[in-house]
């Protein structure tokens, strides 16, 4: 009868590296794993050629011959790291490789702009403008949640959505000539088969295996080495259906001939927007990442405006030209490159004409009562917004809920004589005149403390002024105030002229624009 002889597996060598650095050859220790343990990992070393580098702040491994396993000390999170790879781990980080190489565009496909391994991805919508292409066949793929352990909500928003397609999924970026690495994301929420999996760089087959780390419902591969020589990198990532492609991230190994090219898009103002010549209007630009951006310059056609050098690189067109406006961003980025955004078209209405009142509006300011309103810090500092009135002394009705508006200009008498001011608002509202047409002059004449109705103008004493003497062609400053706390809203300001006539609201013909240098209101 035969025997079998079994042998036990050698026990391996177990090291403790507290702080420094060891060079460890395992193919000299007779068959024995060498294991090392540091404050922040496990290295399992196997056969392999490795130098260990331990601190307080990081341990960092680098293999020169086969193959060695970085994990975290709970066994949840572990890294294989191939021959001429460098791996390194925090305290309470997970395992990444060390590309030695400069971080220039990252994606996360299908999704939103995303922070993974402290590199800032761009949201697919934002990848498309910023020279990024899908091959044909090559789509989104339905959203699923992927599930393992240690998932923070940053890696899972980027696992859960990605691209597909019925054969190689295949992704183009272009790029300048040079050299790069490329790190993919995939995710499969029936597992990874990695056998079944095959990665393609610029014609180039590539092991799915190097570097890869995750979970078996999701793996981080490479970096993938590809050198640029006709300004673009081609991705194809082939498998089973079920495996998506999630995210990509790009890294410039030296120098490169300029930059990527950056995403660029102008987000205030928006798209036909209308603002008065006597305010200032903010331009914001979204550049997706930021760290690599030097300069935004904001133009209206060929005029530079505005620019900014400090992220999050916004900035204020002071004294805009009335008429139609044409608005772009150019971004430069800190290699060169620059993206100019599409054309954000608008018009500044003209405030320097006759018939014309000022309208300025705070929003969520006041709440319907005149004591909040100017109790609040915000009355004193600039307006949410400006308008023109334009017929007469009344504004838009129904305009928004909880908000305050101030209403300035000058009052031109027609004629000589006694008029008799009044005022309907929905809520509180108040006119001011002055006695000419310094604001310093200027004195309450009327006032809703409740609210009334659009042509209601008896319901409280205090809406009728008493009557005040008027000298014909002379200008007086006037300022209405009121706010709203939500349902209706408006203001209309009337008088009585001295020939017995009533007007309500007071003409555009009597009425000029009030253009602010420093004046604040009473």
């Amino acid at each position: 009868m035969a025997s079998l002889t079994t042998r036990a597996a050698p026990v391996p060598l177990v090291a403790q590296l507290t702080s420094g650095s060891a060079f460890i050859d395992a193919s000299r220790t007779n068959g024995r794993a060498v294991v090392v343990h540091t404050a922040q990992a496990h290295v399992d070393i196997g056969s392999a050629t490795c130098e260990v580098n331990a601190s307080a702040e990081r341990t960092r491994i680098e293999v020169s011959h086969g193959t060695a396993t970085l994990v975290r000390p709970d066994g949840q999170k572990s890294l294989v790291v191939a021959a001429g790879q460098r791996a390194s781990v925090a305290p309470g980080g997970d395992p990444t490789i060390d590309s030695g190489a400069r971080f220039v565009r990252g994606v996360n496909f299908g999704g939103d702009a995303v922070t993974i391994d402290g590199y800032r991805l761009l949201a697919h919508r934002q990848a498309l403008k910023a020279g990024m292409e899908l091959a044909g066949g090559t789509q989104l793929a339905a959203a699923r949640s992927i599930s393992a352990p240690g998932l923070d909500f940053a890696l899972k928003s980027l696992l859960d959505c990605g691209l597909t397609a019925s054969g190689p999924i295949r992704v183009f970026q272009s790029a300048p000539n040079g050299e790069y690495e490329v790190v993919l994301w995939i995710s499969d929420d029936r597992g990874i088969r990695p056998e079944e999996i095959s990665v393609n760089i610029l014609n180039r087959s590539l092991p799915a295996g190097i570097g890869a780390s995750g979970a078996s419902s999701w793996r981080r591969l490479g970096p993938y080495r590809a050198s640029v020589t006709n300004r673009r990198i081609e991705i194809s990532l082939t498998g089973p259906r079920s495996t998506v492609l999630a995210g990509m991230a790009i890294f410039a190994v030296g120098p490169i001939e300029g930059g990527i090219a950056p995403y660029a898009a102008l987000t205030i103002p928006g798209d036909e927007a209308s603002f008065v010549s006597v305010e200032d209007i903010p331009l914001a630009v979204d550049v997706g990442t930021a760290e690599d951006i030097a300069k935004v310059v904001y133009s209206n056609g060929s005029k530079v405006i505005a620019e900014s050098t400090t992220a999050p690189f916004g900035a204020t067109w002071t004294h805009p030209t009335p008429g139609k406006y044409a608005l772009t961003a150019t971004v430069t980025t800190k290699d060169g490159a620059s993206a100019r955004t599409p054309i954000v078209s608008g018009v500044v209405e003209d405030a320097n004409r006759p018939g014309i009142l000022i309208y300025e509006y705070w929003q969520r300011l006041g709440n319907g009562s005149m004591a909040t309103m100017r109790a609040d810090p915000r009355f004193k500092g600039p307006p949410t917004g400006c308008q023109l009135v334009s017929q007469g002394f009344r504004t838009r009705s129904d305009f928004m809920d909880h908000f305050g508006a101030r209403i300035r200009g000058y009052l031109i008498a027609p004629a000589d004589g006694e008029y008799v001011f009044s005022l309907a608002s929905d809520d509180n509202g108040e006119f001011w005149l002055g006695s000419d047409e310094k604001p310093a002059s200027i004195r309450l004449l009327a006032s809703v403390p409740g609210h009334t109705g659009d042509d209601q103008w008896d319901k409280y004493p205090s809406q009728t002024s008493q009557p005040v003497t008027l000298v014909k062609g002379r200008r007086y400053v006037i300022e209405a105030l009121y706010t709203d706390g939500g349902g209706y809203d408006f203001l209309t300001v009337g008088w009585r002229l001295p020939d017995g006539r009533v007007q309500r609201p007071i003409p555009a013909a009597c009425l000029e624009p009030y253009l602010p240098n420093a004046a604040t209101a009473p």
